[in-house]
């Protein structure tokens, strides 16, 4: 494992950001090396603030706490007189030495002179199993010293070397060499790559010659560096500099203008000025004692300890040591082992692969062998013929004894040559079965050189190759009008697409007549007295599930429909609403109302194509040609439609499913199905939900340990997800038993990728093993702790106070190559007569658009839009709200790069950020939302209204979306 982390010197802890969650190491295997950068923070004002410390001492520890010998002896010498070979158990009855008395205490012994005089007492000739320190700590009793002895394992891998690392610094590097063709005319311009890692601290500058730009950091977006670029860097006022951010940590710069068309410089960065670097150690985790520990398991749970010595700041004399982590961690056996490795199998009679693209020629290719290699030796004879095929006479032989490995002399055998391709060997002694083995070298080989010719499908990738520059000329040739392209360099561009967002103006929970046009024109002293019900979000890590409205709700509680339909009552101003299955809703002290989480997803349906399975509990179904795909590795739940009576066991029940690496089929999990396959028709289909559902497990194991419980679901593993570190999922407890788990929902953690192991973090639980009944609910989209906050996936919003601003339809004519989107918009926002805080939050996504290619009638009336698959938002702004009216200007940019790259940037308050979640075709949609609306308060006085207007403020028109390429 290699990584970064941060070191929080007032907590004692290491997270993954500043200030951020506890990192979690993964599994840790033997045999690697654990390498760690330590970036120091500390609390400031309950704020986590990164701070510079100099470290001078630091030491890392794996190892079990106060673990005691498993075998072995050890020695004693109290003031010159030897207590030898004591046993690793021995206990204070087994130990005398006159004048002197043996105490037993928990894990050790005491030891004391009968007089209570001081002692020396020193450990000598330990010989323990594992490696043990001798501990020995004097302390005084009752004016009589006394000293605790103590056998601890060692660490089973320590170190105190580490080094101070700088981050790597800024680079620039060549994407594209700029030019000019001479018989066309046609120009490219050079582009230059600068690439930022995100672990860099500092400023840096930008160098083209002599000239340099202004101080930059890692902060900094595309537009700080092309402000930057093109105030500094210009050798005259025609020259250009066209900034681009096509993924994170990294910005094309393309020389445009005067100075497009030829060949340039690579810029030069130089560092300014930064921090010292991060204390970085590597723990070795190839050690016998680790290696020891793991024999009979598979695998180990010891401590990690990270321990610094820092100077003190304030200019102390003295240094001061903190200990930053104190954690178990996990540690597996190795599969791969040293002695694994194998020889590679080169086969001489095929021709070598292309490992390379360099060009070459018929001449380069040679034929026939250059040497010959034989064992021979039947114990009988001792003249051999050898057939060599090297079709030459001009040759050299080496014979070798392999029982001894020597090289046999001239004396020890004869040879002669009977042919161009063969020769007589004539030994002294007789050989054994194999005894020896011959290599008949060519001296100058025959070779023959032949013409040759190379399939496409021959060369590696070089179809690709070619069907990408097929369809980048085939663009080429679309855009081409009639006659002759100009030879010269333009970086004028056009407007392509432009959309009028609408016209927006609300007061929501309304009372009374309210005139104006936007917020701003509302006068305030006209309004009723009192406002409507303002509602609060609401945090929930365990939703209950009902069949129908609670009879006594709780206040800050999720609630969610398990089948059928409900119709939750209006009150104060909030309109009765009807829910559906798997939906949510809470409970304000006066009525119910519906939540939502922000990352929920819609349904989506695709067209299958035939199904198989080998007799386990799960079905593999292929999606039909043409389908858009479901994506690779991906997992949910999924309801199969109009599928035949050969599978009847799916048609009405919701179950997990995980995509394979290609994301053309799915295997279903717990189908109960026969060994069998199937061809289905065109009208049956799949259907994906996001929405939490519920599957019954009966008698899971549960393992407890006092503070901790571990739930084994039995059968394959179900949870699986490409690259994900941990899962989470909500367990309903119907049968609590004794675990002292409570009845009801309790969210769990999995221990590992593909793994069928779920802990919780629960306080409370009895020590054992028993079983029980349980329903295991999985979560809305199972998400890693890397792609969303695991408190986001708990936090569930009024749906009353959602808002869809815009939609906004993006199709690939519009965003061509080399073209981008700009969308702006402006809102003012208020919060009236409101006794309470209150915030609401701008949400801008982006959605993939998912095609029906089969319309359900099946009359063939072509394509139809099954819905819009939702990415994770691009924006979200969460904005406080007050009785003062105030402007929000947002937007959001997508770049389609001329090598058809898709990147995306938020604009929030002028100020643009890159590498946000970007669509992944040019066909796309783009909405607005207004969501994550929540007050301060959770009881009946949280009343007011909101408002807000827009698209656009101040002026006539609307806001805006256009392509300009």
């Amino acid at each position: 494992m290699q990584g970064l982390v941060y070191a929080d010197l007032t907590r004692h802890r290491l997270t993954k950001t500043a200030g951020g969650s506890t990192f979690q190491f993964p599994d840790l295997v033997a045999g690697d090396e654990l390498r760690l950068g330590l970036r120091m923070t500390e609390s400031v004002d309950g704020s986590a603030v990164e701070v510079d410390r100099s470290v001078v001492g630091l030491k890392a520890s794996l190892g079990f706490v106060d673990q005691r010998p498993t075998a072995g002896t050890w020695g004693l010498d109290v003031d010159g007189s030897p207590v030898a070979a004591i046993p690793f158990g021995a206990v204070a009855g087994d130990l005398t030495l006159a004048g002197h008395t043996f105490e037993d205490v928990d894990g050790g012994l005491i030891l004391s002179k009968d007089d209570g005089s001081q002692l020396v007492v020193a450990a000598e000739n330990v010989d323990l199993d594992p490696i043990s320190f001798v501990e020995i700590r004097e302390f005084q009793q009752n004016s009589a010293y006394k000293y605790e002895i103590r056998l601890v394992q060692a660490p089973i891998a320590s170190t105190s070397s580490f080094l101070e690392l700088v981050p790597p610094a800024p680079a620039i590097t060549s994407i594209q060499v700029g030019g000019t063709d001479s018989s066309s005319g046609a120009a490219w311009n050079e582009i230059q790559a600068l690439s930022l890692d995100p672990t860099f601290r500092g400023t840096y500058q930008l160098r083209r010659g002599y000239r340099k730009t202004s101080l930059l950091s890692i902060e900094d977006g595309i537009d700080e560096i092309s402000d930057a670029i093109n105030a500094s860097l210009k050798d005259d006022d025609d020259e250009t500099f066209v900034v681009t951010n096509p993924s994170n940590n990294l910005a094309h710069i393309e020389f445009a203008g005067d100075a497009g068309g030829v060949a340039q410089d690579l810029l030069t960065v130089e560092v300014f000025s930064a921090p010292t670097g991060d204390p970085t150690f590597v723990l070795d985790l190839n050690t016998h004692d680790l290696f020891a520990a793991l024999r009979g398991a598979n695998e180990i749970k010891p401590q990690l300890e990270i321990e610094l010595v820092l100077e003190d700041e304030n200019g102390g004399a003295e240094d001061f040591t903190v200990t930053v982590c104190r954690q178990e961690v996990k540690v597996i056996d190795e599969i791969n082992k040293e002695s694994n490795t194998t020889a590679q199998n080169v086969d001489w009679l095929r021709a070598p692969d292309g490992t390379t693209y360099k060009p070459y020629g018929a001449g380069q290719i040679i034929t026939g062998s250059q040497h010959y290699v034989a064992t021979f030796g039947d114990a009988s004879n001792t003249s051999f013929t050898f057939n060599h095929n090297l079709n030459t006479q001009d040759v050299h032989v080496t014979v070798r004894d392999n029982s001894t490995g020597d090289i046999l002399e001239g004396a020890a055998f004869d040879s002669n040559i009977t042919g161009v391709n063969s020769l007589d060997v004539s030994t002294i002694f007789t050989p054994a079965s194999n005894g020896c083995a011959i290599v008949i070298t060519s001296a100058g080989p025959a070779s023959a050189f032949q013409a040759h010719s190379h399939a496409i499908a021959e060369v590696d990738l070089l179809q690709g190759v070619l069907d990408d520059l097929g369809l980048r000329l085939q663009v080429v040739e679309s855009l081409v009008p009639t006659g002759a392209i100009s030879s010269s360099i333009s970086t004028a561009t056009s407007e392509v697409a432009k959309w009028k967002l609408p016209e927006a103006f609300e007061v929501y929970p309304k009372r009374g007549e309210i005139t104006g046009t936007k917020v701003s024109d509302i006068d305030q002293s006209t309004l009723p007295r009192a406002g409507g019900r303002l509602l609060p979000a609401v945090f929930d890590a365990a939703p209950t599930v009902v069949t129908d409205l609670p009879g006594s709700p709780a206040l800050n509680k999720a609630y969610r429909l398990a089948t059928g339909n409900l119709t939750l009552p209006g009150y104060r101003g909030i309109r009765s609403r009807e829910i559906g299955a798997f939906d949510y809703f809470a409970w304000d002290g006066l009525g119910f109302y519906q939540v939502e989480n922000v990352f929920s997803a819609d349904l989506h349906e695709v067209a299958l194509a035939d199904w198989l399975t080998d007799g386990t509990d799960d079905a593999v179904f292929s999606f039909a040609d043409e389908k858009p795909q479901l994506g690779e590795n991906k997992v949910g739940l999924v309801k199969l439609r109009g599928v035949g009576l050969e599978i009847p066991q799916l048609v009405d029940g919701w179950y997990p499913y995980k995509s394979d690496d290609d994301g053309d089929t799915m295997t279903v999990i717990g189908t109960t199905m026969g060994a069998d396959s199937g061809t289905l028709n065109t009208y049956e289909t799949a259907a994906f939900t996001s929405s939490n559902e519920v599957v019954n497990v009966t008698e899971a194991l549960i393992e407890t340990g006092g503070t901790a419980m571990t739930l084994e679901i039995p059968g394959s593993s179900v949870h699986s997800d490409a690259g994900a570190r941990f899962l989470f999922m909500h367990v309903e407890v119907n049968d609590a038993g004794t675990t002292g788990l409570t009845t009801g929902i309790h969210k769990f953690y999995n221990l590992g990728n593909d793994s069928d192991s779920w802990a919780a973090v629960t306080s409370g639980l009895n020590d054992g093993t028993l079983a029980c009944d349980l329903d295991v609910t999985y979560p809305k989209t199972l998400q890693t702790f890397e792609d969303v906050d695991s408190g986001e996936v708990n936090r569930f919003y009024p749906v009353d106070f959602k808002r869809e601003l815009f939609k906004v339809h993006v199709n690939d004519k519009q965003l061509r190559l080399k073209s981008k989107l700009e969308l702006d918009f402006s809102l003012e926002m208020a919060a009236l007569l409101a006794d309470t805080d209150v915030q609401w939050g701008v949400v801008v996504q982006t959605g993939e658009i998912i095609t029906d290619l089969l319309d359900s009638g099946n009359n063939g009336e072509g394509r139809e839009i099954a819905g819009i698959r939702w990415n994770r938002p691009s924006l979200d702004q969460v904005v406080h709200l007050t009785d003062v009216v105030a402007t929000h200007n947002f937007g959001l940019r997508v770049y389609r790069s001329s090598d058809n790259e898709i990147t995306c940037s938020s604009v929030e308050y002028g100020q643009e950020y890159g590498g946000v979640q970007a669509p992944s075709n040019p066909n796309f949609v783009v909405r607005g939302l207004l969501h994550r609306f929540d007050v301060g308060e959770l009881n009946e006085s949280a009343t007011g209204m909101v408002a807000y207007s827009g698209l656009s403020v101040d002026g006539e028109a609307g806001g805006e979306a256009s392509i300009t390429a």
